[in-house]
């Protein structure tokens, strides 16, 4: 665990070297960490950052995909193939599994949602039903 002065000082010393370098985004986020006692979180966003990285390097991305049951292995290939295809990238699918959302798929590529599941479709259709309004259509008290 990094004690928070060290934390401190690395951050210190990233922001003196920022200007050179163009890292003043970085520098400022971890002074921003250290500020708010946030130190703690740094293994775990150094992870996610190695993780992009990575994905940038080898030009691919990861896509979470919900689902209310289990893909196949021929159901996640061809989702894989589709994805690929819209994004230009070699895809690497993370599956979950929840049953709440009925049926169909929600998948998310990075800052992209494409929720076609059921319940959302659901819940849409409630939408639209709510906005039109009622009339009084023969009936009497």
């Amino acid at each position: 665990m990094l004690s928070k002065h060290m934390a401190t000082k690395y951050a210190h010393d990233l922001f003196e070297m920022a200007s050179e370098k163009d890292l003043l985004d970085e520098a400022n986020f971890l002074l921003q960490l250290v500020e708010k006692h946030r130190e703690a979180a740094l293994p775990a966003i150094l992870r996610e950052y190695v993780e992009l990285a990575k994905e940038k390097k080898s030009n691919l991305i990861m896509a979470d995909v919900t689902t209310a049951l289990p893909l196949s292995e021929s159901q996640e290939q061809a989702l894989a193939a589709k994805l690929a295809a819209m994004t230009g990238k070699t895809i690497k699918i993370r599956q979950h599994v929840d049953s709440g959302i009925l049926g169909g798929v929600v998948v998310r590529v990075g800052d992209k949602l494409l929720d076609g599941s059921v319940s959302h479709q659901l819940s849409v259709l409630q939408a639209d039903l709510l906005k039109i309004p009622l009339m009084k259509v023969g009936v009497t008290g």
